[in-house]
């Protein structure tokens, strides 16, 4: 089955995937992923205050901003990572396109229409999706980063910084993964279906 993150990023230079199983049904499972403020734990809220220090000591107006960090927070202004696509329930697929390995990060003003042939030289892209589906009596939550750029030397910094950023960001993903499991229960799943999984 085709996800429609591949729609956006098709051939993305590197990818990563989480899986986890719950007990919840697919409605409650997706409340908790779509919805939740990631600043809830303190040490990610720390990351991000240590993040946006540049821009709050510079006076970037957004960077003064003190409020949760969820999907739709870092989505508001559509001027760094946006929503390109949702079906509620089941999937939401984020992006963005930026000179990432900046201190202070400059976005590209690109449409979500535009992010999948966008090719301008001197540009980072991302997209990540989060998918929650029924399986067995509960439900399975996926989450996928994809990372390109669009030129050579772009992705020459793109892949020397997310080597740093990299640890964080995957720390980041692996605490959420385990708050989902924490709240929403984790699945013991049958041996036969351990097997079975991709």
């Amino acid at each position: 089955m085709m996800r429609v993150i591949q729609k956006y990023l098709p051939d993305p230079r590197h990818t990563e995937i989480k899986r986890i199983f719950v007990s919840a049904k697919p409605a409650e499972a997706w409340e908790v992923a779509r919805h939740f403020d990631v600043s809830a734990i303190k040490w990610i809220r720390l990351l991000f205050d240590i993040r946006t220090l540049p821009g709050k000591l510079t006076g970037n107006p957004h960077a003064q901003k003190d409020h949760r960090i969820g999907i739709d927070q870092i989505t508001e202004d559509e001027t760094g990572f946006m929503i390109l696509h949702e079906v509620a329930g089941n999937e939401v697929v984020i992006g963005s396109v930026g000179q990432f390995w900046h201190l202070t990060i400059p976005f590209a003003s690109v449409d979500p229409c535009e992010f999948r042939d966008f090719s301008e030289p001197g540009w980072g892209k991302l997209a990540w999706a989060i998918v929650v589906e029924p399986y067995l009596d509960g439900s399975t939550i996926s989450f996928e980063l994809r990372i390109t750029a669009t030129d050579e030397d772009s992705w020459k910094k793109l892949k020397n910084y997310y080597r740093i950023i990299g640890i964080g960001s995957k720390a980041i993903r692996s605490s959420l993964m385990t708050h989902y499991e924490t709240v929403l229960g984790k699945m013991e799943l049958p041996d036969k279906d351990k097997v079975a999984l991709p």
